[in-house]
């Protein structure tokens, strides 16, 4: 036992003699002596930051300590290449800082570079460890190879204030076996040297719709060493011009926390995917029957892209009642028919062959006046009592053709008396076909309408009749056979006695009666005239002489002259003598 002892104090002493010249490690290579380099461990952010013999921060490394890490300053004492833990774990380019705390790689389960626990690396820049302070392998060798015995390590709690250079990203490892290489590792058999980034670029689209938003960079994947998803480290050069049809060549790089970098190219190709365009085209217009439209007006067609497609626009009509298109060739056309049209306009984009139709309704309709015809606005003369078909030859169209005849509306305006009578009413048959009576004398206006049932729009014509009674007079109230009177009797000459005009007109104070006296050799013998205007209705006449009297009756009409004449025989016997 006093021989161990004494082997161990000469062994004590002769690493404190070899510490003034360098360091050797625990497999007996020598290493850097201690000055080059400074080490800070922040247990607060789990970062390990060098610093030059200047102060100056030159590295980071991102660790794990855990809550037993002591805080204070240090002094790297001891090296070892391999170094079991507790557990038993191992752990790789270990340098003790104090007593059981080292820093040193994340362990493994067996001295065996490819037993690392993947569990625990993936647990890096959090707080793991019993103590120790772990560190990828590829840093734990750094530290192992490059700070000295005695380097001086200061363990702080502190905040990411703390760290100059910052906290480096860690690569992380699959988990699906639960022991692996540290990727880091530099040894050569390592197999994650034979690993590269690498950039999926098989859905990023190839073409790229004309003015549309370019969103196909998210559709590029990148991976690391790894196999982790790193696309949001993807950085792409290159541009699309969206509003420029042609082809666009976009690189893809990305680099993960081991160095490697890969690239990858797609070219994209801005097209013209839509169809053309037409503009200027109204969904609805109301027009005139036989109005003629020039249909290109104000009508333009032209692909996304800009290029103009209007003379290659081509325009096709149907007509009301039809089920075939007939292409317009001038752009200009008639509509001579009353209903509906539809008219189509089309293009083809020749970037695409897309077809784009465009169609427009136009509502042809006939609003104008209609046309009256077999009327004029001449004026008739008419005996009072004629009957006239006020119908006869009349006929009422619209412009378009359509007959509206059953539309016209006759009325009747007696103008002498203001009496209205309407004839035919719009709609409906004429009262006695049409026939009309002018039964008074006076003047009459007939006027004729007819109104546009779509436009309300009217025609008018008026006609004027002048009716007369020019016919003879009646003389009613006389007896026609002869009469007998006595010598000296006396005869009330208008008593019953009237004349009326054919028109119903009274005249009987025309009236006139002539007296005659008939003597035995036949001579006639005027005797006096009875007016009845001079005389009055109850004149009276007395046979003064026997024998044969003949009274006279003559009518006038006034309006024309025509006279009528009866006359009444009367037999006069004489005075009976006295014997």
């Amino acid at each position: 036992m006093k021989k161990l002892k004494r082997i161990i104090i000469n062994v004590m002493v002769m690493a404190m003699v070899l510490t003034s010249f360098g360091s050797i490690q625990g497999d007996g290579a020598v290493v850097e002596a201690a000055g080059a380099y400074s080490l800070q461990v922040n247990k607060g952010t789990n970062v390990v930051t060098v610093f030059d013999a200047a102060g100056n921060p030159v590295k980071a490394m991102t660790c794990s300590t855990g809550y037993a890490t002591p805080l204070g300053s240090f002094g790297i004492c001891g090296k070892y290449r391999w170094w079991e833990l507790d557990g038993p774990s191992y752990g790789q380019y270990c340098s003790r800082i104090t007593g059981h705390v080292l820093f040193h790689s994340v362990w493994y389960y067996e001295k065996n570079p490819a037993t690392q626990s993947t569990r625990e690396f993936n647990k890096l820049g959090t707080t793991a460890s019993h103590g120790c302070v772990r560190l990828t392998t590829a840093d734990a060798k750094w530290i192992y190879d490059n700070c000295g015995m005695g380097t001086s390590i200061r363990i702080i709690a502190g905040s990411a204030a703390n760290d100059p250079l910052g906290k480096p990203e860690t690569i992380k490892v699959s988990t699906a076996s639960k022991m692996d290489w540290d990727p880091t590792d530099p040894d050569e058999a390592n197999p994650y040297n034979t690993r590269s980034v690498i950039i999926d670029v098989s859905k990023v689209p190839r073409t790229l719709s004309y003015g549309k938003k370019w969103t196909g960079n998210a559709m590029a994947k990148a991976y690391d060493s790894c196999g982790n998803d790193i696309s949001n480290r993807l950085h792409v050069s290159g541009k699309i011009n969206r509003k420029k049809l042609g082809k666009y060549t976009l690189i893809y790089s990305a680099s993960d926390v081991l160095g490697r970098t890969a690239q990858a190219s797609v070219v994209v190709e801005v097209k013209d995917t839509f169809k053309a365009k037409i503009t200027g085209v109204k969904s609805k217009k109301t027009i005139e029957y036989n109005q003629t439209l020039n249909l290109k007006s104000k009508v333009k067609a032209a692909a996304v892209s800009g290029k103009k497609l209007t003379s290659k626009m081509k325009i096709y009509v149907r007509k009301p009642g039809q089920s075939k298109y007939k292409k317009c060739r001038n752009g200009k056309y008639k509509f001579g028919r009353v209903g509906t049209y539809k008219v189509k306009y089309t293009v083809k984009n020749p970037y695409n062959k897309k077809v784009t139709n465009k169609y427009m309704k136009v509502v042809v309709k006939d609003t104008k006046a209609p046309k009256l015809t077999g009327v004029t606005g001449e004026t008739v003369a008419l005996e009072a009592g004629t009957s006239a078909n006020l119908m006869t030859g009349v006929r009422a169209k619209l412009v378009s053709g359509k007959d509206v005849t059953t539309r016209i509306k006759v009325t009747v305006t007696n103008q002498s008396t203001g009496a209205v009578e309407v004839v035919k009413q719009s709609n409906h048959p004429a009262a006695n076909g049409g026939i009309y009576s002018f039964a008074t004398p006076g003047t009459y206006e007939v006027v004729y309408a007819v109104s546009n049932p779509t436009g309300k729009k009217e025609t008018k014509v008026a006609k004027i009749y002048y009716v007369k009674d020019t016919a003879q007079p009646a003389i009613s109230g006389l007896a026609v056979v002869a009469q007998t009177a006595t010598q000296g009797n006396s005869v009330s000459v208008f008593n019953g006695v009237t004349a009326t005009l054919k028109s119903g007109g009274d005249v009987s104070t025309s009236l006139k009666a002539d007296v005659v006296y008939v003597s035995d050799d036949g001579n006639s013998h005027f005797v006096t005239t009875i007016s009845y205007v001079g005389a009055g209705p109850s004149a009276t006449y007395t046979f003064e002489n026997a024998g044969r009297y003949e009274i006279t009756y003559t009518a006038t009409n006034p309006g024309s002259g025509a006279t009528i004449s009866q006359t009444v025989t009367y037999q006069v016997a004489p005075l009976a003598t006295t014997p």
